[in-house]
């Protein structure tokens, strides 16, 4: 007797059992961890060459705001990188700073989502939502 099973049975039955490392290589996509504001730690992937800031907001659902959606100019979407992940990226252009310099709570290793493109070069991007933000728009 010959058994069937069907295609979408078989990927996820796949699913189940592939390791987590494979699931995260996912070619186009990008790993990002968050601790958020409540100190719940969770991870999530988005595509490449989006934005930080689009992916906390538009794929994971996290309450990050982006008034400005990516005008560098409100600084809802400031975030706390890790120290390994912050030294992967440029330095903030001088419009960035400016912002940082009136934001809440910045630490040195802070910077704005917004200005941060998910690249295969950071994946697996580590980083904390503060529990304080301004809108500078208001």
């Amino acid at each position: 007797m010959r058994r069937w099973i069907s295609f979408a049975a078989a990927r996820t039955a796949t699913a189940v059992v592939a390791s987590p490392a494979r699931l995260y290589s996912t070619p186009g996509k990008v790993k990002v961890v968050v601790k958020t504001q409540d100190g719940t730690s969770l991870d999530f992937e988005a595509p490449t060459g989006m934005s930080l800031m689009h992916a906390l907001r538009d794929v994971a659902m996290l309450e990050v705001e982006g008034a400005c959606d990516g005008c560098m100019q409100c600084s809802t979407c400031h975030v706390y990188l890790s120290a390994e992940y912050y030294k992967k990226l440029k330095e903030p252009a001088e419009q960035e700073q400016d912002v940082l310099d009136k934001a809440l709570d910045v630490k040195d290793t802070s910077r704005l989502a917004c200005q941060i493109p998910l690249t295969p070069e950071i994946d697996g991007i580590e980083l904390a939502l503060p529990t304080r933000v301004v809108n500078l728009l208001m």
